[in-house]
């Protein structure tokens, strides 16, 4: 039974997901995840339905990430080919039959093997751009390697393999780490979209460090954790399946004694239970004969993963240490979040007769009421408990003791503009600006960092929420125009950035990406709330929605990891958080403390905030929704909504207190400094 899975379960190798068996010319995603080059191809063509147009890019098989073919100018069906090999292949490198291509004609757009490779260069080389290099003054003296000796030898397989360059430019080394944006980049992707960050690292100098705090030994750890859970779960099945088998003939055999006592009754019981126990054990085959593939795709995905992880940390370089270890935690999310959702449980099975009472029921001619075959199954959960979602966030960061926060100033807002102010939403800019939004003016503010106005932008309608995009950009909900408008703030200028139209009315809104927000509010049926996707070009896409009485307003905010959707719903007193992609509810927060939630916001260690405007108070919860602090003292009265500056270590609240309403109240961590 289930020859395919036990085969698969004894390869040692990296394996691929897709068709499990040895690698055939892998090609790896931007994600990590390597699969054949054909499996990945007939992937692609299949999940794009063979059009010649470019959607909303590939979705990897094992971890769901969205990822943009190198050449989208290409046909479909060479995709496949344009990705990099996997450099996780270097241990196994003999078992596997890969091919390189000539990087100087793939730069025009051809897809020549490549015979040589240029070690000073880092370039692989086909016969004719071989013949040049050596003829050129600048290169000839350059030591050149044959292909064979490149995949053969691990120090050079890993060293030089393709995928480890700039995410928007293959071709450039990784120079930098912005932690704002939590990015590698290039020099020119630097100074192109990362100049005015804050916290960027040069990766010659803080690279060390950087590693150190990633903590590569406890990630494999926890990938051998992930496979050790997901082996017993397979054994399990098929355990199960051979325990079935056994009772049912034992079963059997047990009928037949006793047809020798009422013989006419127990020939149809017996070919009741031999007819019931084959249907439960041929459906409970194939049911778990499924679940076993497709655990067994997730432990070669894992396993992948573990190997990439060994050959880079033995022979790779310290950017490729750092690189992979920053996406492997990624990916470690992804497999505890698929455990949770299908492995978390163990079933144990087994099948057990039932026999009436035989002097009553002997006379009945209804079979049923004499014996009655049943399946039972025992659940028993073996997911260690290391094995969860807060691993990656407990691997990135080390634990510090809970910090308190108290007011630190209160800052007078000037605009002769303004007779009166309902600021619904703030923006702090990396360059000390405020952007807030004021209902009753129906108009985006700007102040610079001594809190005078520079300029303002008239709305539409009446804003409700808003969000930080990127450097310059932000995006404002108009509730009554079921409206999701965004903004560009440069030069001290606001611009019109366009807009997009919501399916109800949308209150709250934070971003996923600089083109993708999600937006929350109130259904046109009573008693629900929903949260979606919106695309700035592709418009809203995946609705939830969910059961929460009295919906009148609903807002939002995202975990720093983009998993978590955390909720605040006004008029219910309770914070909803659900998973971004599954839309899996974890929990419901709600306290008697808790009144009239109107603003949500994450710190930079994913620690949620909470505003009670008519508690007159900010809930301080932890990413799982325990209470860590309930601010008071320096709230002011009627708080409204909160939000924090880049480094996220302070955070302003703007407040419906009538002539107090154009203040803002900064709040800081206990022993940090502020002007």
């Amino acid at each position: 039974m289930a020859s395919a899975c036990v085969e698969s379960i004894s390869k040692e190798g990296p394996v691929c997901p897709i068709c499990l068996d040895v690698f055939t010319s892998p090609r790896q995603l931007p994600c990590m995840h390597s699969f054949c080059q054909k499996c990945l191809q007939d992937y692609i063509s299949k999940s794009t339905g063979n059009k010649e147009t470019f959607g909303n890019g590939i979705v990897c098989p094992v971890c769901r990430a969205t990822s943009n073919p190198p050449i989208t100018q290409k046909p479909i069906g060479e995709w496949a080919s344009l990705y990099p090999q996997s450099p996780s292949l270097a241990i196994e490198g003999p078992k596997v039959k890969a091919e390189r291509y000539c990087n100087g004609c793939q730069y025009v757009g051809e897809s020549n093997t490549a015979l040589g490779f240029c070690v000073v260069c880092e370039e692989s080389l086909c016969n004719a751009c071989l013949t040049a290099h050596k003829r050129t003054k600048s290169t000839r003296g350059h030591n050149v390697i044959s292909i064979e000796e490149l995949t053969s030898a691990p120090e050079h397989h890993v060293r030089f393999s393709e995928g480890f360059g700039c995410p928007d430019h293959q071709e450039k080394r990784i120079e930098y780490y912005c932690q704002s944006h939590e990015t590698v980049c290039c020099a020119d992707c630097f100074f192109s979209d990362h100049r005015t960050c804050d916290q960027v690292k040069s990766l010659s100098k803080d690279l060390p460090s950087l590693l150190s705090d990633l903590m590569p030994e406890e990630i494999m750890k926890q990938m051998k954790k992930i496979e050790k859970h997901l082996r017993t779960f397979i054994t399990t099945n098929e355990s199960n399946i051979s325990k079935l088998d056994t009772a049912i003939n034992k079963i059997t055999a047990e009928i037949r004694t006793i047809r020798k006592i009422v013989n006419e009754k127990l020939d149809e019981i017996e070919r009741m239970v031999t007819t019931e126990g084959n249907r439960i054990c041929k459906e409970e085959m194939i049911g778990r004969q499924e679940e076993n593939h497709q655990c067994q795709c997730l432990i070669n995905a894992v396993r992948n993963s573990h190997l990439l992880l060994e050959s880079v940390l033995k022979h790779g370089t310290d950017t490729q240490k750092f690189l992979v270890c920053k996406k492997l935690i990624a990916q470690l999310e992804s497999y505890t979040v698929q455990i949770r959702e299908k492995y978390e449980e163990i079933k144990f099975v087994g099948v057990q007769l039932e026999i009436g009472d035989f002097v009553k029921e002997i006379l009945s001619s209804d079979i049923c009421k004499i014996a009655k075959l049943q399946l039972k199954e025992d659940r028993k959960s073996f997911l260690c408990s290391g094995i969860s979602e807060s691993l990656a966030v407990s691997i990135t960061r080390k634990p510090s003791r809970e910090r308190v926060i108290k007011l630190a100033n209160i800052f007078n807002l000037e605009c002769k503009e303004q007779k009166t102010a309902f600021y619904t939403g703030g923006v702090w800019f990396p360059d000390g600006h405020i952007l807030l939004a004021d209902f009753s003016n129906r108009a985006c503010f700007l102040f610079d960092s001594t809190y005078k106005v520079i300029t303002s932008f008239s709305l539409t309608s009446n804003p409700c929420s808003m969000c930080f995009l990127h450097d310059h950009e932000v995006a404002v909900t108009l509730p009554d125009l079921k409206t999701v408008q965004f903004l560009s703030v440069r030069d001290s200028a606001i611009r019109d950035a366009g807009q997009v139209q919501t399916k109800y009315r949308c209150f709250g809104v934070s971003a996923i990406s600089i083109n993708e927000v999600v937006v929350t509010g109130g259904t046109n049926v009573r008693d629900k709330c929903y949260w979606s996707l919106v695309s700035r070009t592709a418009g809203e896409r995946c609705h939830s929605e969910f059961d929460c009485p009295l919906v009148t307003g609903a807002h939002v905010t995202l975990n720093n990891r983009k998993s978590r959707v955390y909720i605040s719903v006004e008029m219910n007193n309770s914070l909803y958080c659900f998973g971004l992609r599954d839309a899996k509810q974890y929990f419901v927060y709600s306290s008697r403390e808790l009144q009239c939630p109107l603003g949500v916001a994450v710190d930079n260690e994913d620690n949620v905030y909470v505003v009670g405007c008519r508690s007159n108070n900010i809930h301080k919860l932890s990413p799982e929704g325990i209470t860590l602090q309930v601010i008071t003292s320096g709230v002011p009265r009627r708080p409204l909504r909160i939000f924090f500056e880049k480094s996220r270590e302070y955070f302003m609240v703007t407040n419906d207190s009538g002539n107090q309403n154009k203040k803002l109240y900064l709040f800081a961590h206990q022993g940090n400094a502020t002007s």
